[in-house]
């Protein structure tokens, strides 16, 4: 029993570590590139509010907050979403989700991330988004909801950094040795 609780513990920090290190990495690439004219299908004064709220949430180290602003980022997505977007419109779209998603990562809320991350896939199949190290968003958010359940091989085939693909090696190790 407590040997349990100590791999809930240290898989619980893992994933908080990751989580940080990728959101800070998506939210470099995805902000940056934000779209200035998205019509009605995003409210960039909206995604303006939220991304402040995860900023402050980031400074305080507060996971309550860091979830809030997931759920802010979420709502400034028109729901539904149209039939058809134009480029520039999916382009944004794809990016607010992504930020959602791993918003929620960084609050610990892989549940939530899991399902952001399968919204995304559902109006978005095929489709990817690149990190600024040319990784893989969607390989990234699947490597850190799964990664300990991944095989050798699974693992191998996504793109994701060196320094994530080692440290769920590393967790992967310790948890069978």
């Amino acid at each position: 029993m407590m040997k349990k609780i100590a791999l809930v513990k240290s898989k619980s920090q893992h994933v908080k570590l990751v989580a940080g290190v990728a959101m800070a990495l998506a939210l470099s690439a995805c902000s940056s590139t934000e779209s200035t004219h998205t019509g009605q299908v995003i409210d960039t004064a909206c995604v303006d509010r939220a991304s402040n709220m995860a900023a402050h949430a980031e400074t305080s180290r507060s996971a309550a907050q860091m979830r809030s602003s997931a759920n802010a980022i979420q709502h400034c997505i028109a729901n539904p979403l149209p039939p058809s977007l134009n480029d520039e419109d999916t382009q944004a779209v794809m990016q607010v989700m992504a930020i959602s998603a791993l918003t929620y990562m960084k609050a610990g809320e892989l549940d939530a991330a899991a399902a952001q991350m399968q919204r995304f896939e559902t109006h978005f199949p095929g489709q990817d988004l690149y990190l600024p190290d040319y990784t893989s968003f969607r390989d990234t958010v699947t490597a850190l909801i799964g990664g300990s359940h991944l095989s050798t091989q699974e693992l191998a085939s996504l793109n994701i950094s060196r320094e994530l693909r080692r440290e769920i090696e590393r967790q992967q190790y310790w948890l069978t040795h």
